[in-house]
């Protein structure tokens, strides 16, 4: 039907924007995906996590994590976790205090302390949203790319939470590093006029 059509030519235009947005924000940092739609399960990249609650109970959480990015840097190697989102999603702090909102650390630390990465002194650096979305970004005939770009990237700037580390904030953004700019356009993080970080990251 005319619907379907329509749909789909809906959902091949995103795929195509997503596609050109995650390849902007990559080349933004020296982060480099390392690996995609790693698995928590029997049988999986890695085995379910285990917890155990106050009462002794155990609980078994399975899952995925869309995409991990790393960066090695002397003698370490940082990693941050990105997942993808259709619609917005951000950190609640609160949530978190309150263990509403931790599937994301516990997949973070499940992997710095996992038994294949024992030997390498794996870091945090990184858990974050990323939204898929074809923006719509006003713009005039005399508006170079480049600016267009900017915009559609402030709009879909990925949520989350990032190491308090000027040097990895500045890996994952080049532009904050070189002083380009003040306020991260891929990653929610900002430097004051010091070069230290700001107030809002």
């Amino acid at each position: 039907s005319e619907r379907y059509k329509y749909l789909a030519y809906r959902l091949k235009k995103m795929l195509v924007s997503a596609i050109s947005i995650i390849s902007m924000q990559i080349k933004q940092g020296n982060f480099e995906p390392a690996d995609y739609e790693v698995s928590f399960r029997k049988n999986g990249k890695y085995p379910p996590i285990k917890i155990v609650l106050n009462d002794g109970q155990e609980v078994t959480l399975v899952g995925q994590i869309d995409r991990i990015d790393e960066l090695e840097k002397g003698d370490s190697k940082y990693i941050r976790i990105i997942d993808y989102k259709s619609g917005d999603k951000s950190i609640n702090l609160t949530e978190v205090y309150y263990g509403l909102q931790l599937q994301l650390l516990v997949y973070l630390d499940a992997i710095i302390d996992s038994d294949r990465h024992k030997k390498s002194n794996l870091k945090p650096a990184a858990i974050l949203y990323n939204r898929i979305d074809n923006p719509i970004v006003r713009s005039n005939e005399d508006q170079k790319d480049a600016v267009i770009n900017e915009e559609i990237l402030k709009k879909l700037r990925m949520n989350g939470l990032v190491l308090k580390d000027v040097d990895i904030i500045g890996e994952m953004d080049m532009s904050l590093k070189e002083g380009e700019r003040k306020t991260s356009l891929v990653i929610p993080a900002n430097f004051d006029k010091n070069g230290n970080i700001g107030r809002y990251t």
